[in-house]
């Protein structure tokens, strides 16, 4: 499940989308000052960030300038969240490294649609390079490694394309059947086998093997 850090003064504001982001299968936590934003960043480890620029403690700005001069969390999606529409404060905004930039009053529908072309955006890049890279968990397409907390992962080709399927579907369920054809396994490969698979990547990922769940009469879903 992606995560999504709302840093807003609104009470109100934040809780609504606390809630209607969480009704749409994103795991929120929300915040009202930007003195602690940079914390929250590196304790919560958001796949996105939603920023008010007018903070009570702070410019919103300068909270975005902290995250990106972090070296942990310089590549974290950050949406601006606003009722400035100036082009000049627009403008600012991008240059100092935002991601997106919604105006105030905004529609729920659109602000969905919005966000998840962000975080789409931010997998996209990560794949580019042939490395994917989520919390704690990396896998080198090109070198066929996996990384859990930085120790090296010892996975087998048909447990490395199962769980390299798992990581780019971004937390939606992908089938048995689903996985059989993205790995392009062939006839030698059942339902039955990828769930062998699976359960032996669940052991080799120890205290992480929970991050795949089992859809009960669907299949699996990678949540980290």
């Amino acid at each position: 499940m992606q995560k999504i850090l709302i840093i807003e003064d609104e009470v109100e504001l934040a809780d609504y989308l606390t809630q209607s982001l969480a009704e749409n299968g994103y795991h929120t936590q929300a915040i009202h000052e930007g003195n602690t934003a940079l914390q929250t960043v590196l304790d919560y480890k958001p796949d996105l960030v939603v920023l008010d620029q007018c903070l009570p403690d702070t410019h919103g700005l300068e909270v975005l300038k902290a995250i990106r001069e972090n070296s942990e969390t310089k590549n974290t999606p950050v949406m601006i969240l606003t009722a400035f529409s100036q082009e000049e404060t627009i403008m600012s905004a991008f240059d100092k490294g935002a991601d997106d930039y919604v105006e105030k009053p905004f529609s729920l529908s659109i602000l969905l649609r919005r966000i998840k072309a962000v975080l789409s955006r931010g997998l996209q890049k990560d794949a580019s390079g042939g490395v994917l890279v989520k919390n704690d968990l990396m896998i080198d397409c090109n070198s066929y490694k996996v990384k859990v907390k930085n120790s090296p992962l010892d996975t087998t080709l048909m447990e490395f394309n199962i769980l390299r399927e798992l990581f780019i579907a971004n937390g939606k369920t992908l089938t048995r059947e689903d996985l059989i054809n993205r790995i392009n396994g062939g006839a030698n490969v059942t339902q039955r086998t990828i769930d062998v698979h699976v359960c032996a990547i669940r052991k080799k990922l120890n205290d992480h093997g929970h991050t795949i769940e089992t859809i009960r009469g669907v299949g699996y879903r990678l949540t980290v």
